[in-house]
């Protein structure tokens, strides 16, 4: 039997890096909502496996997304970003030069938005770490978000663009079984380290910060620093 597809699917920006900010409102949580919802209507309603590659609101560089999706074989990464509502362009972009699977996989998902929202969505290219890194087909959509009185119906809307885009995109059917309960995220686990001094472990880090402090605070004396992944996925 086949197995079901894998969607990845990427909430822009995190920790220090809250992406557009207005009126109080930061990208970084806006996307996270809006991810959090496209999980759970695909999972419930559809036979797809989909992850994100945050819960929370950790910082992750492009790299960490990017082996979030090739570690767990995903069969494509979709990087979720959002503006302010006086954009009224919605968009998704691939990386220049990509070939024909990419191309295709950004023409369907336009129709499927398209269809959704009742108006054109832009289909254009872009720079961006996480397109070029990215060994499977990979898109980075873009939708402008109302943080006026009604936020909710337009972060609503954008969700059902992204589900009816993708629903398209792989011509997903109905689901014939439960992949998640509802509301139950599931993420990458975080990168974790095992740092080793002279033969000697110092234990697991998951904080970059703290690993680099311990690194730096034996630089000069140790004869031997190892680093090794100890990262698991759910």
């Amino acid at each position: 039997m086949r197995r079901p597809t894998r969607i990845m699917l990427d909430p822009a920006h995190g920790g220090s890096d809250a992406g557009l900010q207005r009126r109080g409102v930061q990208e970084k949580d806006v996307t996270a909502r809006v991810v959090a919802r496209i999980q759970d209507e695909l999972n419930k309603a559809y036979d797809v496996e989909a992850r994100v590659t945050r819960v929370g609101d950790e910082p992750m560089r492009a790299e960490e997304r990017v082996e979030c999706a090739q570690e767990w074989n995903a069969d494509c990464l979709v990087s979720v970003h959002v503006t302010s509502d006086s954009a009224q362009t919605h968009g998704s972009f691939i990386h220049p030069g990509s070939g024909r699977v990419n191309r295709f996989l950004q023409q369907y998902l336009n129709q499927g938005m398209t269809e959704a929202l009742d108006q054109e969505v832009e289909a254009g290219e872009t720079e961006s770490d996480i397109l070029s890194l990215a060994l499977m087909p990979a898109i980075l959509t873009i939708s402008p978000v109302s943080v006026k009185e009604n936020e909710s119906v337009c972060i609503e809307r954008v969700v059902q663009a992204h589900v009816r885009g993708l629903v398209q995109a792989y011509n997903l059917q109905r689901a014939t079984r439960t992949i998640d309960p509802p509301g139950q995220p599931v993420a990458c686990q975080p990168l974790v380290y095992d740092l080793v001094i002279n033969g000697r472990s110092l234990g697991a880090f998951a904080e970059e910060e703290g690993l680099l402090q311990q690194i730096q605070g034996h630089i000069g004396w140790a004869t031997t620093i190892q680093l090794e992944r100890v990262r698991t996925h759910g």
